[in-house]
């Protein structure tokens, strides 16, 4: 037994120690950085979204999925030649939506003017239609059969 008197000397820590010594700062920080980060974030609503229309970019994605290789190319040159009208479409009807929901917010309620807001979302969701029509219209003699016929499928069963 050693004398209490005598001083020992201090090993190293082992690896182990420092790996959870790190791992409990990085903890730290992580809990921190999500403390603080959190409670900037807002959560868009949902309604506009569903007031504005398909995003035709999504859809031209989507149905790349299911064509053959030279089927999607196809599609997409289809689409790149539609680009930017459809990105002007698409600034149109979020326009729209921002227009249709300064409306819901007049004092006192104004019909005539949520009537105006109402047709103008219709018109640019039907620009929007019109251009991915557009696309497809290009696609369409580009396509092999199949393409044509799982395109065909998915626009009939889209689950």
């Amino acid at each position: 037994m050693m004398p209490p008197n005598e001083i020992r000397k201090a090993r190293p820590p082992k690896p182990v120690a420092w790996a959870l010594f790190f791992s409990a700062l990085l903890n730290l920080f992580l809990v921190g950085a999500f403390i603080g980060v959190v409670p900037h974030v807002q959560n868009k609503p949902f309604t506009p979204l569903a007031l504005a229309s398909s995003h035709g970019e999504y859809l031209v994605g989507w149905m790349t999925h299911y064509l053959e290789p030279a089927d999607a190319n196809a599609l997409r040159a289809a689409y790149n030649t539609q680009a930017d009208a459809l990105k002007q479409a698409h600034a149109h009807v979020h326009q729209a939506v921002g227009d249709l929901a300064s409306v819901y917010e007049q004092d006192p309620p104004d019909p005539a003017a949520l009537q105006a807001a109402i047709d103008r979302l219709a018109q640019a969701r039907a620009e929007v239609n019109a251009t991915v029509g557009k696309i497809l219209q290009a696609a369409y003699t580009k396509l092999s059969p199949e393409g044509r016929r799982r395109l065909a499928d998915i626009t009939q069963n889209p689950m």
